[in-house]
């Protein structure tokens, strides 16, 4: 059931107090917070909208400036198209955390709390701390063949792929299920 004091704002603010106790500098910027610590720079961003995160509701909600890590959160889900999107892309890649509620609409009051960990342990921690906070517990993004974390996804059939369920070509450096899952994606990549 839907905590009647989780707003997505109350949850950002929370995070960014974790991270003023981490160290962080924490200012708010055009309805965004931005942390910095030592230099680097973060994105807190937070969406109170249901229904599906799409990459380029993502994309136009970070803008061109390119920070040093990104923590976004959103009452939606994040498609699965969006989730590959995200893995691939280099701006976001090794540095970024997604909260996402998983409401499909508006109706929807039923809690299904996912994180996608793209980099950054560090952050990860502070925002599962938060989320306790709020009696909340959030899954990860899982393997398509295990129960294993999401790493990464193949490039030719899209399931999402653990350390253990995938295989990187040597020449192009893509991704792709392991020959042992019984699926032939390797064999079928040509490399660029």
């Amino acid at each position: 059931m839907l905590p009647d004091e989780l707003k997505l704002s109350s949850l950002a603010r929370k995070f960014a107090e974790k991270l003023c106790e981490a160290g962080y500098r924490v200012k708010e910027k055009g309805g965004k917070l931005i942390g910095e610590k030592e230099g680097k720079t973060l994105l807190i961003y937070w969406r109170d909208v249901t229904g599906p995160v799409t990459k380029r509701m993502i994309d136009t909600a970070v803008g061109d400036e390119d920070y040093d890590g990104y923590a976004l959160m959103f009452m939606g889900f994040l498609t699965k198209q969006t989730i590959a999107k995200l893995i691939k892309d280099s701006k976001f890649k090794g540095k970024t955390i997604v909260f996402e509620a998983g409401l499909k609409d508006y109706m929807d009051t039923e809690l299904k709390p996912k994180i996608l960990k793209i980099g950054k342990r560090g952050l990860f921690d502070v925002l599962m701390q938060t989320l306790s906070e709020f009696g909340l517990k959030a899954s990860r993004h899982k393997c398509d063949y295990c129960e294993r974390p999401l790493v990464t996804v193949c490039n030719v059939c899209g399931k999402f792929l653990c350390h253990t369920h995938m295989i990187i070509c040597p020449i192009c450096r893509q991704t792709f299920c392991h020959p042992d899952t019984g699926m032939n994606c390797f064999s079928k990549h040509k490399c660029n």
